[in-house]
Parts: C-alpha cells; structure tokens; sequence
C-alpha cells in the first residue's frame, strides 16, 4: 500500500484522504476497513471503486464515506462482466491490470476534483503516483 501527502497541509480542515484499491477482494476489504478506521477519526475520506463492487462493499464501508466511480476501459480479451481478480481466470489477471492502468485519466480527473491532501493505492498500481504527482501536485 503506497500513499501521497501533499506539502504545506491545511491543518485548520479534516485530512482528506482518497483511497484507490485494487480489484482484489483480498485488498479491497483491508482498504474498507482502513477508511472506516479514518473516518471514525475525523479524516475525510472518499472511496474509488467500480460500480459493479458497490453493492459488495457498501454495507461493511460507513456509510459516511462517499464512494466514486470509475470505468474500466475496453481491452481487447478482458469480458465484461469482468471487476476483480475473483471473477477472472489466472490468465485474465494481466489483462484486468492493464484496464485498470488504463483507468489513470479517469483517476487524474477524480483526484484534481477532489483535491485530496492523501492518495492511498495497492501496490499493483505502480503507476499511481507518477500520474498524480505530475496532474494533481501530489508527492510521494
């Protein structure tokens, strides 16, 4: 799990905090309870997940904390009805990780909307942090 501050923090307003998990249950579930452990302390947070996953996560997620979508991409292979490493072969797990890298303008427009002080994202999304710090003035 990776995150980004950004410098000179507002510290008169709540820490806002976006979370980015990839599409694993395995580390979606850990990044919902993070958020609920964030909020239940005063943080901010706004969860980024596909709509397809809404309904699986939506009741264990306070229901405080915003969640907002993004699309995956068409690639070209990848069915679907295909959202997570739970619904695809071991064969279709790279070509759900390029979809989900091809999800970064969709990402870089949430994140400059949402202004968040943190970024929270899975270690399997590399590309993450380049992406935010160039469009959203993010550092690591």
């Amino acid at each position: 799990m990776g995150s980004l501050a950004m410098e000179g923090d507002n510290h008169d307003q709540p820490l806002q905090v976006v979370m980015f998990p990839s599409l694993a249950f395995g580390h979606i579930f850990p990044f919902v309870h993070l958020s609920n452990a964030l909020a239940a302390n005063g943080v901010k947070v706004t969860f980024l997940t596909l709509p397809s996953i809404v309904p699986k996560i939506r009741l264990a997620l306070d229901p405080n904390i915003p969640i907002l979508n993004y699309k995956l991409p068409h690639i070209d292979g990848l069915p679907s009805d295909v959202d997570t490493t739970a619904s695809c072969s071991e064969g279709l797990v790279e070509l759900l990780r390029q979809a989900t890298h091809a999800t970064w303008p969709q990402i870089t427009k949430i994140l400059a909307k949402l202004s968040p002080q943190v970024v929270v994202f899975d270690f399997v999304q590399g590309w993450v942090p380049e992406v935010v710090e160039l469009s959203v003035g993010l550092s690591s």
